[in-house]
């Protein structure tokens, strides 16, 4: 089952990777058009826009997995493990609630979003609403997880001091 989750996160991990380049490169061939040749690509604003809303659900993903999301470690080190894991527990089961909540309220919305098309890519934006579901489904099920010990926490290989 672990590998299973390993293989999952390493797929989340290249697509947000792939979302990134894909923002970075557009932005960068938008702004050499724009002030290198004095035209531009029309569509780039909503490509940029719509993949950083893939990007943000994904990454948000990956980060909570490398527990890079504020967390309430500060309150076991003052309070001592008991209250730390007490904290923890309350903490994990409001993001629960929270992702729940969204999942359910983006599920109402996603079907009225079906005849709805962007201006310049002609794309339903039922795609990129999606984003907002599955992204809060795999985070929960990151916190359920990691509560059942199934992920694992794969952080940076730099020290927190040098970043």
């Amino acid at each position: 089952m672990r590998a299973l989750v390993r293989g999952a996160t390493r797929i989340l991990e290249a697509l947000t990777l792939v979302g990134i380049s894909a923002v970075f490169l557009t932005v960068v061939v938008e702004v050499v058009l724009r002030y290198g040749f004095g035209s531009s690509l029309i569509f780039t604003e909503e490509l940029t826009r719509y993949t950083m809303v893939w990007v943000a659900f994904l990454g948000g993903v990956v980060a909570l997995r490398d527990g890079a999301h504020v967390a309430t470690g500060g309150i076991g080190d003052r309070f001592g493990p008991t209250v730390g894991k007490v904290a923890s527990l309350v903490a994990d089961a409001l993001a629960l609630l929270f992702l729940l909540t969204l999942t359910w309220a983006s599920l109402q919305t996603l079907p009225n979003q079906r005849d709805q098309f962007t201006t310049t890519l002609h794309v339903s934006i039922f795609w990129f609403y999606l984003a907002i579901p599955v992204g809060a489904v795999l985070m929960a099920l990151v916190i359920v997880g990691r509560r059942f010990g199934l992920v694992e926490a794969q952080g940076s290989d730099l020290p927190i001091e040098d970043l």
